[in-house]
């Protein structure tokens, strides 16, 4: 009986940390923003995942989408993120509705890239821009993605690390702006992706904390048995 109880809560953590682990990973890209954020704004998403080395390992791959929510006119738009090339590597990167963005889906555009450069202020970057065509524009107020990239690890990160997914560094300059239909600078917040490398026993503490208080429910429903018998 007591080792059928030991195999039983066995089971119930190694399953708890497979599932937290896999809920830590970014999910892929989708059409429409999973984290809405007040105009005027532009995102990373998710805003922050995680990590540890028990999912972070060489090899792992993982998707994070850039989103905007602008309440004017957008005749154009353009990305620059920064990311760390010594751990990530970018394997692939595109417009959320393929040959368009999502924020653009409808009209006809041009656009250019996702351009994914390892070398861009000694450092990786992804760099893309969508322009409406001829007298177009993207009424406002509306919200939308734009881009997806999908991130590789190239090497495990240290606890205490933390990989930054940079655009705000570059609003409303060259490589990330976002301008009205008369081609002038529209101002808005540029949010960054933050992820912390955290110990990989802090990783395992939450699934632990769920199995034991799974446990509790369990002994205490044993105990309630004993007394009604």
């Amino acid at each position: 009986m007591k080792k059928a109880t030991s195999i039983f809560i066995t089971t119930i953590v190694s399953s708890l940390l497979i599932l937290v682990l896999a809920t830590m990973l970014p999910k892929t890209y989708a059409g429409t923003p999973a984290e809405p954020h007040n105009a005027d704004a532009m995102w990373v998403e998710p805003t922050s995942v995680v990590f540890s080395p028990a999912n972070a390992t060489v090899g792992t791959r993982f998707n994070l989408t850039v989103a905007m929510n602008i309440t004017e006119n957008v005749f154009t738009y353009s990305i620059g993120m920064k990311y760390v090339r010594t751990t990530l590597k970018v394997n692939r990167s595109g417009f959320t509705q393929t040959l368009t963005s999502n924020y653009m889906m409808g009209h006809s555009t041009t656009a250019s890239g996702p351009i994914i450069d390892t070398s861009y202020l000694q450092n990786g970057s992804v760099l893309a821009s969508e322009s409406c065509s001829g007298a177009d524009f993207i009424p406002g107020p509306h919200n939308g993605t734009l881009i997806w990239v999908e991130f590789e690890f190239v090497q495990v990160p240290t606890p205490g690390q933390t990989l930054p997914f940079n655009i705000s560094r570059y609003v409303n300059q060259d490589d990330t702006s976002v301008k009205d239909d008369n081609f002038l600078p529209i101002t808005f917040i540029a949010y960054d992706g933050v992820y912390p490398i955290v110990p990989e026993l802090l990783a395992l503490a939450l699934p632990a904390l769920f199995a034991s208080s799974a446990l509790a429910v369990i002994l205490g429903k044993a105990m309630s048995k004993k007394k009604t018998m």
